[in-house]
């Protein structure tokens, strides 16, 4: 134990330590402290930094004299301290207001923030705070944006977004983000430009909850502002502009457009038959219900809907406990099961819900718990002998230990054999897993897992291309299929094409493995 001895004050120590290849020297922040040195293996420390704000000190580890000390935390307050002679002297950011921060503020805000120094370059870091990343390129001196560089910058949002996808064009999707609108792009990533609600009725907060594709392309519904609730926003120029079309604060998070007759969309307990120009309410849905999916592929023309009473009229109304579907585009409703416990997962209002790709009789939620711990339920809604359930055997894989849930879930919709679930163990290498038998057994893939903590963590794998897509504070990361693609316009191989470096920026990801 080295805390408390040898002049390093006892205290709690965040972020990575500073060790150098002989193992002598060492640097380190300690919280509401300062950072300290020592040069001999810890038997002596001094201090570089006293600072009352301190939470973490980023040394560039190929030029270990340029420091970068930092407090994180909320979203307003003190600004980094910059050392380039090895901690004799510091300075602060020339313009405050352009260091990340929510509203410009000076502070490392967020979920997960860091200062990442780059070891090939000795005045070069990133910075991610507060759903941004902003890069200096003259050692800490100023700041600028750095979004588009690495496919990144933002913070997507977890709800289940299957429709997201442009379902004739690889390349194109929409990605709803915390605090910052909608990502789209029109190259598989390469590229990504951010479409803004502002100027939409009601708006009030640029997070976007769900949103989903028409197949022309052009047509786009999407769940604005903050919270788990929003206003509905609409538009027919994939994203130039928007204009609401159904207002007040609704849990709007699952919608999607009809796989048979995409003149017809679904969201919250509502139906447009105009690609989402007008709406009007599914009289039929059963009280304090909501969609919780519309179904990829159509049964008689028409795609699956599913519903839970999770609470329409607020949070707290509703069981969380019935599962309804309907065949014929919501005139009525039938119920598939009541449940013991609360289909909501374990964190906040979400739930884990997923309509199988090919087959949309089945759907995948939440287990059954024991002692804190369940996997995924696989039920089969459309069997004449009755209703078929079955879970997954995911415990056997880490037998870990501590409360183990779900947290996402998907099924590849290119081969439906491959399933990926996202458990809350984020920061124990207990998180993700891939299936490639339809759940009968499981590998856990989380080497390589960025180290980001379980807060709004998105899931999704692309329907024609077998990508998975991962959405964390930390930004997007992107991993290829368990096959070989089938087709070259994927963002993986894209993003590699086009930034043939991409794995030597790796560095700027915490990660297991």
């Amino acid at each position: 134990m080295l805390s408390g001895a040898g002049g390093l004050p006892a205290g709690a120590v965040r972020g990575d330590l500073h060790l150098s290849a002989d193992g002598a020297t060492m640097i380190v922040a300690v919280m509401g402290r300062g950072v300290y040195k020592t040069t001999n293996g810890g038997g002596a420390w001094s201090a570089l930094l006293s600072w009352s704000d301190v939470t973490h000190c980023a040394v560039n580890e190929g030029f270990p004299e340029v420091l970068y000390a930092y407090a994180q935390g909320a979203n307003s307050g003190p600004g980094p301290r910059v050392s380039h002679d090895g901690g004799a002297s510091w300075f602060q950011p020339n313009a405050m207001e352009n260091f990340p921060g929510a509203g410009g503020r000076a502070l490392v805000g967020g979920t997960e923030p860091w200062i990442m120094p780059d070891p090939s370059n000795r005045l070069r870091a990133v910075c991610h705070a507060h759903a941004d990343f902003t890069g200096t390129e003259d050692g800490g001196r100023s700041w600028s944006a750095s979004n588009s560089a690495y496919f990144c910058g933002t913070h997507p949002n977890s709800y289940a977004a299957p429709h997201c996808f442009d379902r004739t064009d690889p390349r194109r999707y929409v990605v709803p983000l915390i605090d910052r609108h909608l990502m789209l792009t029109e190259d598989g990533g390469v590229t990504c430009a951010l479409s803004s609600f502002k100027d939409a009725a009601d708006y009030t907060h640029g997070t976007v909850n769900g949103a989903a594709v028409h197949p022309d392309g052009q047509h786009i519904i999407a769940c604005v502002n903050s919270g788990t609730k929003g206003i509905l926003c609409y538009s027919d120029d994939r994203g130039a502009s928007w204009t609401t079309t159904d207002t007040g604060e609704k849990p709007r998070m699952y919608l999607g457009y009809d796989a048979g007759d995409p003149r017809y969309a679904y969201q919250f307990n509502k139906r447009s038959a105009d690609m989402g120009r007008t709406w009007s309410v599914m009289a039929r849905l059963p009280a304090e219900s909501y969609i919780v999916g519309v179904s990829e592929t159509a049964v008689n023309g028409r795609s699956v809907l599913y519903a839970m009473d999770l609470g329409a009229s607020s949070n707290s109304a509703g069981t969380k406990k019935k599962l309804y579907k309907s065949l014929d585009r919501g005139e009525t409703w039938s119920t598939v099961a009541t449940v013991a416990e609360s289909f909501r997962a374990n964190v906040d209002v979400r739930v884990v819900f997923r309509i199988h790709p090919r087959d949309p009789h089945v759907i995948f939620t939440k287990g059954a718990a024991s002692n804190g711990q369940s996997t995924i339920r696989r039920w089969d809604t459309g069997k004449a002998s009755g209703l078929v359930t079955t879970d997954f055997d995911i415990l056997a894989v880490d037998r870990p230990t501590g409360d183990f849930y779900a947290y996402n879930f998907v099924v590849d919709g290119y081969d439906p054999r491959v399933m990926y679930f996202l458990s809350n163990q984020f920061n124990t290498g207990n998180c993700l897993y891939m299936s490639t038998d339809s759940g009968a057994s499981w590998t856990n893939i989380s080497a390589g897992w960025p180290n980001v903590t379980a807060l709004s963590t998105g899931l999704e794998v692309h329907p024609l291309t077998g990508v998975l897509y991962l959405g964390t504070a930390n930004g997007m990361f992107v991993r290829e299929p368990p096959y070989p693609a089938p087709t070259p316009d994927n963002t993986f191989d894209l993003i590699l094409a086009n930034y043939p470096d991409w794995d030597h920026n790796r560095h700027f990801e915490t990660a297991y493995g």
